[in-house]
């Protein structure tokens, strides 16, 4: 190691012990030290020549003498975090420096909210990372203490002449959820018995019979995997009966100028759920990042843009449709590597990439991205330089999973019942279906009456089988990441068949492209986890 990291005296030393992962590296990290505090000192630390625990010794300590000679877990008094908070805001007064707030965020968890008030949420695309309560491994038929079913309701809905009516039939799509669960579960059961079931072995990669197993650990860890797929399948099965406004949590992390771009995006929607939001977030952020969102406040351009509802378009015959790509996407990506190897400026190589034959595109391209051993290994930034854009026609469910891919772009209509509603194989073959349609088409009625009083409210009554249109544009290399993701074993058939198609559809106008993408999955697989769940088994149940 050529640097050289600044030395201290003992007493020093124990300064900066409770606060700093180490004291005589040049790597380190920060702990035991509130938010704002961290990201101060990093703002200081941008503009000073001196090293960050150097600066802190110098410049906090004196400030902040409560953090003085602490040896263990420290206190600091409201009076030590509020001279930090000031000093922010001299920093973020005196320079517009807004990056600052990225230096310091909050974990948050939201519990209790609709799937409309969750997509709100993880729809920010960059500084927040959001997980959300999975309809494939929790079973939301449970209610709560008061014996309702846990969904919104929404106060316009409620004080409407549609109260009755909304409750009713909420109630009626949790009732089928829940009573066709164990239906749903003897039929699989009974047609994928245990002793014939099959899984893939993850050390041999082996397709065995659960029959034919002879180790007790390896069918002990296979029976729990396999009654893992069946829930699995049921969930992923009767999702689409659940409707948006079933509550749900959600867990983030996200850095403080997200969250004010979070805080104004929710206190300038539309309906009240997301403005409550706004005001409960707030008020818990100020008790740990208070001055990274102290600017945040309704913005009137947002409040201007979220009260156009459009009409929603009915019976669209598609699921997937290419709707823009650039002709010269190959060549700007080859021109793109060309700059990278320092042969020419990006457009010399354009136009020396239009020159190239196929093969030698191919080579070119096959050096570039080298050997993947697996879809995370991402080709380089020179697929940044074409994109791709598909129109979408498919569940609300389906857009729930991808709507978290966030490096694109993609806007999405109102949810609605105008376009009609997906119906799982499965139920036909169960011959359950007939409750299904009856529970689908009464909320169908539901919004009908609300859409065109409330249309934004109206969106509650939906459920997740109803098709939703949006619209996605991303780059090659997202493409490799969201298809290669999209399309594995794993995955839901609902979002596995909207990016197959995207595949066949890009492998037309980027044919070049599409044969490096070796993790696309185009098989059809009638229980997704099995295999996943037997290797989470034998991992945990060691």
């Amino acid at each position: 190691m050529f640097y050289m990291p600044e030395l201290f005296s003992h007493e020093e030393q124990q300064k900066l012990k409770p606060f700093f992962s180490n004291t005589h590296k040049g790597i380190f990290v920060l702990k035991n030290l509130p938010e704002v505090i961290r990201g101060t000192l990093f703002s200081r630390y941008s503009r000073s020549p001196k090293s960050l625990r150097r600066l802190f010794l110098d410049e906090f300590q004196p400030e902040l003498p409560e953090l003085q000679a602490v040896t263990e877990q420290p206190t600091l008094t409201p009076e030590a975090v509020a001279k930090a908070e000031a000093f922010y805001d001299r920093v973020l007064g005196g320079f517009g420096d807004d990056s600052v707030a990225e230096l310091g965020g909050a974990h948050l968890a939201l519990e209790g909210i609709s799937q409309i008030a969750a997509k709100v949420v993880e729809d920010s695309r960059l500084g927040l990372s959001p997980l959300e309560k999975s309809t494939r491994y929790v079973e939301f038929d449970k209610k709560d203490e008061n014996g309702n079913y846990r969904y919104y309701r929404d106060p316009k809905i409620m004080s409407s002449p549609f109260a009755d009516e909304y409750v009713k039939t909420m109630n009626l799509l949790f009732d089928t959820y829940s009573g066709l669960i164990p239906k749903l579960n003897e039929h699989i059961v009974a047609k994928n018995k245990l002793e014939d079931f099959q899984f893939t072995l993850p050390t041999t990669k082996q397709v065995i019979k659960y029959s034919d197993i002879t180790d007790e650990k390896t069918r002990k860890d296979a029976s729990i995997a396999y009654k893992a797929a069946i829930r699995a399948k049921v969930c992923d099965t009767l999702r689409y009966l659940l409707p948006a406004s079933t509550l749900t949590n959600v867990g983030t992390y996200g850095n403080g100028r997200a969250y004010e771009y979070l805080l104004q995006k929710l206190y300038s929607h539309h309906i009240a759920e997301t403005r409550g939001l706004a005001r409960e977030i707030h008020d818990e952020l100020n008790q740990t990042i208070p001055s990274f969102v102290k600017r945040a406040t309704e913005l009137p351009h947002l409040k201007e843009r979220y009260q156009r509802p459009g009409l929603v378009k009915k019976d669209l015959d598609y699921l997937v449709k290419l709707s823009d790509h650039d002709p010269e996407g190959q060549e700007k990506i080859i021109g793109g590597i060309l700059f990278e190897l320092g042969h020419c400026d990006y457009q010399k190589g354009i136009e020396r990439a239009k020159k190239m034959t196929e093969e030698e595109k191919r080579k070119l391209l096959t050096s570039y991205i080298g050997t993947r051993s697996s879809r995370r290994a991402k080709p380089g930034r020179a697929f940044e330089n074409a994109s791709i854009a598909f129109d979408v026609n498919a569940d609300f469910g389906a857009y729930r999973d991808l709507q978290r891919h966030r490096i694109l772009t993609q806007e999405r209509q109102l949810i609605s019942c105008n376009q009609g509603y997906e119906t799982p194989d499965e139920l036909v073959e169960a011959g359950l279906d007939k409750p299904y349609h009856e529970a689908m088409t009464k909320a169908r009625e539901l919004y009908d009456k609300l859409k065109d009083k409330m249309p934004y409210e109206a969106q509650y009554a939906v459920p997740l089988g109803y098709k939703l249109s949006y619209y996605m544009r991303f780059n090659l290399r997202e493409a490799f990441h969201l298809i290669e993701l999209r399309t594995g074993k794993q995955g839901h058939p609902s979002y596995r068949r909207i990016c197959i198609q995207m595949f066949h559809d890009l492998k037309k106008v980027y044919p070049l492209i599409a044969e490096h993408m070796n993790f696309v999955d185009l098989n059809d697989y009638k229980f997704a986890r099995a295999d996943s769940e037997l290797k989470t088994a034998m991992k945990t149940n060691k």
